[in-house]
């Protein structure tokens, strides 16, 4: 699943070692958040956010201007309980991880409601999930869903049966532990986001490999694009290879911000630029090379 456009991918796919240097300077800000959590864009140029602490979801256009918000705390069909991941990715549905709710809600791209997948509802495998802290979508339309409570991944057929787990207790090297953030890369590999490390599954949630082993801390956000992963810390942005190979990482201090934005949350690219999510705000970064 491609997550961002070509030119993005193939920018990331020549990126010059010299980029490690270059300090991002802030273009301009979109929206006004109390704590967001999560960002993605979907193949018309909208930009979709959670925000956790005031159980919203937004959807903006590229200039900032807000087109859609949805929310406000509770267990209605537009209500959230601290939404915490969304997927907005194939253009034709948003899926939002409703944590406190314990349920996946479905949008369609204005953002009206369309269904919820329960977690307590039973199914073939009796994996039943709780406090979803992340979902992700492939390119038919089925979910990868991380689960908090119990934590562990699952794969939905659809929007309705869950027909595996991955990352469980059973799954020896694989296991996880503190699960975060999921993205599924152009090869449709897996990649699972816990503070300090990242796990690779196959889409048939089969163990790969670990790392960035103990070279992360507080990992929050993950986006895979062509062969590069790009992760998020409250206060560091990392890009990897999807071989596992450290290229760059950028501090805060690398960043030339218009005041202090709070904590860097997660992250998305658009065409030639990266759309830096943090506690507050979009921060639009240009990404080419000075």
């Amino acid at each position: 699943m491609l997550r961002c456009h070509w030119f993005a991918i193939f920018f990331l796919l020549v990126l010059p070692p010299a980029l490690a240097q270059k300090t991002f300077v802030e273009d301009y800000r979109i929206g006004e958040f109390v704590s967001a959590s999560s960002i993605d864009v979907d193949p018309f140029d909208h930009i979709y956010v959670t925000d956790r602490d005031a159980s919203m979801v937004y959807k903006y256009d590229m200039k900032g201007n807000k087109l859609a918000e949805i929310g406000g705390p509770g267990w209605g069909n537009t209500e959230f309980d601290q939404p915490s991941g969304i997927d907005a990715s194939l253009g034709v549905a948003v899926y939002v991880a409703d944590y406190g709710n314990n349920r996946i809600q479905r949008f369609d791209k204005e953002l009206n409601f369309l269904g919820s997948f329960e977690g307590d509802i039973p199914s073939a495998v009796s994996a039943q999930f709780a406090y979803p802290v992340d979902v992700v979508v492939s390119p038919l339309g089925d979910l990868f869903i991380l689960d908090e409570e119990n934590r562990r991944g699952l794969y939905t057929s659809g929007f309705a049966n869950v027909e595996f787990i991955f990352g469980g207790i059973d799954a020896g090297a694989g296991a996880l532990t503190s699960p975060v953030a999921i993205d599924i890369g152009s090869e449709n590999q897996v990649f699972v986001l816990e503070p300090n490390r990242i796990i690779e599954f196959d889409v048939f949630g089969e163990y790969q490999k670990i790392f960035a082993e103990g070279k992360l801390s507080l990992g929050q956000g993950i986006r895979a694009i062509g062969k590069s992963i790009f992760v998020v810390t409250p206060v560091e942005l990392y890009l990897y290879t999807v071989s596992g190979e450290l290229r760059s990482t950028w501090k805060k201090e690398n960043f030339v911000f218009a005041s202090d934005p709070g904590e860097f949350r997660d992250i998305a690219v658009h065409k030639d630029r990266l759309l830096l999510l943090c506690e507050r705000s979009i921060i639009v970064l240009p990404l080419q090379k000075k």
